[in-house]
């Protein structure tokens, strides 16, 4: 092995570097080192010999500062060739402190050049160019033919027969270009038969690929089905009401309390009269559905009895609500919400003292009597009173003179959960006295039972009297004392299974 081979580590060493030759040396006599890949240009070539041995590159205006800053300079690869490009154009203390500066250099050095980038046998991106522009020119291509193939004229079926037509040609174009006979509708009345007078309706009817077209000013395109038929018929004007079909309720069943088991809604029809002819119709819109109510009672053998007072609060509601406390006994008081706006502090020790505050009405008015609305503003009325008073909605009725039928129910049901009777009236408003009185109660009372007592709507000094011996002789024999919630807690409440 020579000698120049064992001082490279067994690798031939470039022909200059055996003869002792710098870089740029060689390069001044020749040019270009054959032995050196020629895609790598002369200019940077010098440069890079200039700082491995150290030495500028003579004749060519290049300082050792340029070939330092040549450190700088990326080398990518190309479409195969080497390409050198300025990353950091500007050294300290060089010559080469602009682009300018640095295409000069490379231009010295023999290379092409394109802006900033130096290249040993031309623009790499020269190739990707011409493709880009061959594609746009056959995008452009393409478009401009379909452009003009969209501006020609193009075939359709009319009625299933070829029917040629330009372009922009509308629906109503083809049914008024007398390729077709139009037929109007006529002009009827409200019932769809009657005709009040002949092609009045509308001038044609156009279908579309199979679907009726409501706008016939759309623009046809290649390919289209299209018909032309009678002209849809016109309707006279009308005048239209909403009627109510109220939905027939059935109470079944036996006991003082009711509850609506199956909510029944009505069914309302509007009926159509022509304002021209006359003629009237009717339309069902939805079919109503029956309600169930039944009638219940507490079946139990446990000693338990519900005292309610009706028509207050009145100035003896303080007198009673003293002694059920003193007897440690609790009621339910069904209310006129109009009393309990005038006796607010006396509801609130209803609710204050444990006991039940239920709804009377707002007035004490007969509920049989009044109309399907009316009914239902007493209801809500009396409950928004009760509401804003004690904070309580009452959604427990107890009627007026117990009158309440299978119409009050429809009137109430969405706002009212049970309707309570009663299972023995003491008839306190007869004033019997207040022996006689507590003697009728406590000899008919049975378990479970719903007492009516009153402690408003007249004088009641005979049921405050009769109170404190009623309750002592109902613990007596061995009675506890509920409410109306809490006597519908112990009782079997009626669901649809029991239909």
């Amino acid at each position: 092995m020579s000698e120049d081979r064992r001082a490279s580590g067994g690798k031939r060493q470039p022909s200059h570097v055996r003869n002792g030759q710098s870089a740029g040396r060689g390069r001044q006599r020749s040019g270009r080192n054959p032995k050196v890949s020629r895609h790598r240009s002369d200019h940077a070539r010098g440069s890079f010999a200039a700082q491995k041995h150290g030495k500028s590159k003579s004749g060519s205006g290049i300082s050792k500062a340029a070939a330092e800053s040549s450190r700088q300079f990326n080398v990518s690869n190309r479409d195969g060739r080497t390409v050198y490009t300025q990353k950091h154009y500007q050294a300290r203390g060089s010559q080469l402190t602009n682009p300018e500066a640095f295409r000069d250099a490379g231009a010295k050095s023999g290379s092409k050049r394109r802006g900033s980038i130096v290249t040993g046998y031309g623009d790499p991106r020269g190739p990707r160019r011409k493709r880009i522009v061959i594609l746009i020119a056959l995008v452009l291509a393409v478009g401009a033919f379909f452009g003009i193939r969209a501006l020609l004229p193009f075939n359709i079926y009319l009625s299933g027969t070829e029917y040629k037509v330009s372009s922009g040609t509308t629906i109503d174009d083809v049914a008024h270009s007398g390729a077709v006979q139009l037929v109007p509708g006529n002009f009827v009345a409200v019932d769809g038969v009657t005709i009040l007078e002949e092609g009045k309706g509308e001038e044609y009817t156009a279908i579309l690929n199979g679907y009726t077209v409501e706008d016939n000013s759309l623009k046809l395109k290649r390919g289209d089905s299209l018909e032309i038929v009678k002209g849809a018929d016109i309707m006279e004007e009308s005048e239209v009401k909403e009627h109510v079909d109220a939905y027939p309720l059935s109470i079944t069943g036996s006991g003082p309390m009711q509850v609506m088991v199956v909510q029944g809604h009505n069914g309302f029809y509007r009926s159509y009269k022509g304002k021209t002819s006359g003629i009237t119709v009717q339309n069902q819109i939805i079919d109503k559905k029956s309600g169930f109510v039944k009638k219940f009672k507490c079946e139990t053998s446990e000693k338990v009895v519900a005292l309610t007072f009706d028509d207050g609060p009145s100035d003896f509601t303080p007198e009673i609500l003293d002694i059920l406390k003193q007897y440690d006994a609790k009621a339910t008081f069904f209310v006129f919400g109009k009393s309990v706006d005038s006796h607010q502090s006396v509801a609130k020790a209803i609710v204050d003292n444990g006991n039940q505050i239920a709804l009377h009405g707002y007035d004490g008015v007969d509920l049989s009597t009044l109309k399907y609305k009316e009914v239902s503003d007493q209801i809500l009325h009396g409950q928004q009173v009760i509401e804003e008073v004690t904070g309580v909605k009452a959604t427990v009725l107890r009627a007026p003179y117990l009158s309440f039928t299978a119409e009050e129910w429809k009137a109430v049901s969405k706002d009212v959960t049970f309707v309570i009777g009663a299972s023995y009236d003491s008839e306190d408003w007869r004033k019997p006295g207040a022996k006689k009185l507590a003697k009728n109660v406590l000899d008919n009372v049975e378990p479970g039972m719903i007492i009516q007592l009153r402690d408003g709507g007249g004088d009641r000094s005979q049921t405050v009297e009769a109170l404190p011996e009623i309750l002592k002789g109902l613990k007596e024999k061995g009675y506890r004392f509920v409410t109306i919630d809490e006597l519908i807690e112990m009782s079997d409440v009626p669901t649809t299974d029991d239909l």
